[in-house]
Formats: C-alpha cells, structure tokens, sequence
C-alpha cells in the first residue's frame, strides 16, 4: 500500500500456496583418452519457477500475479589433467528462458563461457587465471542485452608443507566491472 500524503510504502506478507519449483538434469561425460587425462562432458538441464509476485500489482489485477519463467539449457564442457602442473576446466551453455506474468511476455537467452586455468611455475608458484563470459541476447528491454566479461588472475605460494599459502590476485584485468549491472534472475529483472 502506497500512502501519497506520506510517501511511505507498507508491505504486508502474503502466505502462497502457489510457489513451485521443479527442477531437472541429466549429465553424459566419458575420458577421451586411455589415461583418463581429458574428460568431455554433455548435459541438459530443465527447470520451472512459479510464483505470486505482487511488486507492480494493485487489488484489480492481484489475482493475475502468477509469475512462471521456464527453462532450457544444454551444456557441454572439457576438463583436462596433464601431469601434476597444468589443470584446465571449459564450459559452453545457453539458457533459453521464457519469462510470463498477466500482461507481460518475454524470451531470452543467456550464454555463457567459462574457462578456468591453473599452472604450476619454477618455484612452485600457482599461477590461476578464470574467465567468465556471458552474452543477454533476446530481452524485449533492450538495455539488458548486453555482453559482460570478467578476467581474474592470480598467483599462489603455499609453505610448511601446503599449511600456509600467500596469495595475489588481480581481479577484473579488462576493467570491465562497474556500479551499473543488469541481470535475468528467476524471479525477475534487476
């Protein structure tokens, strides 16, 4: 409830019986070769999310408030070993979403790339790197399509037998973090 005289807003909990999530996954991943150093992995994962979400509703419309965002995602990703110095974990997926609630319709996609490296230098320095990239694409409010990208670095030390450790870490190399961010969540846009 909105009080203009005041400009105060009162929230008052709602119980629902109308909130479900269902969720569901299945996942293939075999060694690409004898020695079990590369493992290739599949899955596909789906989900439903549905509730009452009364933020922009007023008693006309309150009934109409049912929000459901269903989704679709396929996966594939690479892991690989070699020796004890060199570590490497990739993954690729695309989250298809349809988003509806009374009045209001909208379908994205949400893509992501991850790539996660880590290598022992001379000395037994850790050096780690991870990047994460995803790509918004389809969003009928078109400031959320958008790419974002984040490069993190760092390098490790660990002594007395792996019981204490330095670290350094250089986070956000391409300077790409700021104090405006737009996501797709389940329950809604921020």
């Amino acid at each position: 409830v909105y009080d203009p005289a005041t400009g105060i807003r009162t929230y008052q909990p709602v119980n629902t019986s109308r909130t479900h999530v269902l969720q569901a996954r299945t996942e293939y991943s075999t060694p690409l070769d004898v020695k079990k150093r590369f493992f290739f992995s599949v899955s596909m994962s789906a989900d439903y999310y549905q509730a009452e979400n009364y933020t922009f509703l007023n008693d006309v419309n309150a009934a109409a408030g049912l929000l459901r965002n269903v989704g679709l995602t396929p996966e594939m990703s690479l892991r690989a070993t070699i020796g004890s110095d060199f570590r490497f974990y990739g993954r690729c997926r695309t989250a298809f979403r349809r988003v509806s609630q009374y009045g209001n319709e909208n379908n994205y996609r949400e893509t992501n790339l991850y790539g996660d490296i880590s290598y022992i230098l001379p000395w037994g320095v850790q050096l780690s790197t991870i990047t994460n990239l995803i790509f918004y694409a389809g969003n009928s409010q078109a400031s959320l399509n958008n790419t974002v990208t984040k490069w993190d670095i760092s390098f490790s030390k660990y002594f007395l037998d792996e019981r204490l450790g330095v670290h350094f870490k250089i986070h956000d190399l391409l300077n790409s973090a700021n104090n405006y961010s737009s996501e797709v969540i389940a329950t809604g846009r921020i």
